[in-house]
């Protein structure tokens, strides 16, 4: 691990560089490692090098009226187009396997506070993080919002715990137990969310897939607010959960 310190217009922060790709360790005890050496006094930034992620495949996109470009870890499979969710890439192509899978959701956001965050930003992952922990007051969490800088992107990630819903070919519903990480970037007042769905103890497995796909995103400025488009394609009719 490299710590270092750097001066921005306030007082002397601190910024912890960590390898997080490939390794062994969660980023909650990275993050209790980056405090102590910051002398505790400071919530470190885990920064994750793109260099060091898996490959992607290609983009697709524009997405969301034109706003972003996203493109599947290498070997991952690009879902159906469908109202739940921006997109979503599965690790199996088979019906029968639903997990693991990344899904990106977008929303809207309300609040000035969210105008001045730009997750192109790097220097806002501390600002994002803050209000990501706020919007979730009061939720149990597995892994607590960490700041993050994950390729050039600024983000906050958790985990929590979920259940998902699979409809079977005979018509029954099976019922799973999952964990969510999930990784949020804000950008054009809109927040963005890609999230991994894993079986309970599997998020290590596959979370570099996952962040290849936060690097990779690709945020496009319009040049006016009437210049957005909807690319038209046609959504999904399949069961693939909840």
């Amino acid at each position: 691990m490299r710590v270092f310190r750097r001066m921005t217009h306030g007082p002397w922060i601190w910024a912890v560089v960590i390898g997080l790709a490939g390794c062994s360790r969660t980023e909650k005890d990275a993050a209790k490692e980056g405090a102590r050496a910051a002398g505790g006094n400071a919530s470190p930034v885990l920064h994750v090098d793109r260099a060091n992620l898996p490959p992607l495949s290609s983009y697709i996109g524009p997405l969301d009226e034109g706003r972003v470009r996203i493109a599947a870890p290498k070997g991952w499979h690009v879902s159906p187009r469908s109202k739940r969710y921006l997109c979503q890439f599965t690790y199996s192509r088979s019906g029968h396997v639903r997990l693991p899978r990344i899904r990106v959701l977008v929303e809207p956001l309300d609040g000035p506070e969210w105008k001045e965050v730009d997750s192109r930003r790097p220097e806002d992952a501390r600002r994002l993080a803050d209000l990501v922990a706020r919007r979730l007051r009061g939720r149990s969490l597995t892994e607590p919002v960490l700041p993050m800088v994950i390729g050039p992107h600024a983000c906050a990630r958790y985990v929590d715990a979920a259940k998902f819903s699979f409809r079977l070919s005979s018509g029954a519903v099976r019922k799973e137990s999952a964990q969510r990480q999930i990784v949020c970037l804000v950008f054009d007042g809109r927040l963005y969310q890609v999230e991994l769905h894993v079986h309970p103890g599997r998020i290590l497995d596959f979370r570099d897939p996952a962040y290849a796909v936060v690097a990779g995103m690709q945020f496009i400025e319009p040049k006016n607010q009437d210049a957005r488009e909807t690319k038209a394609e046609p959504e999904s009719s399949g069961q693939d959960g909840s």
